[in-house]
């Protein structure tokens, strides 16, 4: 099976980190509770959660409710080590971090989403104001998408046929529609900033969470 590449986004420096979708796992000994009798932890049984203040991504054995490891995000480099500031998680990888792509410094990397066929991904950059779009196979950054500084993008939602990405707009107080074949924005005005979208699954209403 040909393994897939997922991202995460990691705020303040700017870093994009890669996993890869395998159902390998670690050999660990969990303590009570016991999982259910002849239960094999799969990737899709994990739950990934990003722990901002520590830098890291917890693991979650989802059958017996422990942690069963932890991602450490952080790099070291000429002696300095960096650390870097988890914030989503979209996809559960197998542990190793296999790519780091480089944006940019004071970027503010909020969310990541990934089309259907798992061929491109999109990040949004809050403090810029940018949406990228990057191919999951060469990791190259293919196109920088300007929503305008007072923009603020963060959270962000695919449709289920891959055709437009909703996007959450803090400092602009809207939903943003990006339409990924001709990266054009239609905007719907919200009463407050908009945190985080939702597309239902028939594709006929998306969502945005105000704050």
């Amino acid at each position: 099976m040909k393994k897939l590449l997922y991202l995460l986004p990691i705020a303040v420096i700017g870093i994009i980190a890669l996993f890869s979708l395998t159902s390998s796992t670690p050999e660990t000994t969990p303590s009570s509770p016991q999982p259910l009798p002849q239960a094999e932890v799969q990737t899709e049984e994990k739950i990934y959660v990003a722990l901002e203040d520590e830098g890291v991504v917890g693991v979650i054995d989802a059958l017996t409710r422990t942690v069963i490891a932890r991602i450490d995000l952080s790099e070291e480099r000429d002696g300095v080590r960096t650390q870097y500031m988890a914030h989503n998680v979209q996809v559960a990888p197998n542990d190793l971090i296999i790519k780091r792509i480089p944006i940019g410094q004071e970027s503010h990397l909020a969310h990541v989403v990934v089309t259907p066929d798992n061929t491109t991904a999109y990040v949004t950059s809050q403090e810029k104001g940018e949406v990228y779009k990057i191919n999951t196979e060469t990791y190259a950054v293919e196109e920088t998408i300007t929503l305008g500084k007072n923009s603020g993008p963060h959270g962000l939602r695919m449709s289920v046929d891959g055709t437009k990405a909703y996007i959450a707009l803090t400092t602009g107080a809207a939903l943003a529609a990006l339409d990924v074949q001709n990266n054009e924005i239609t905007q719907y005005p919200a009463q407050s900033k908009a945190v985080q979208t939702a597309v239902t699954s028939n594709g006929k209403y998306a969502f945005a969470s105000l704050y």
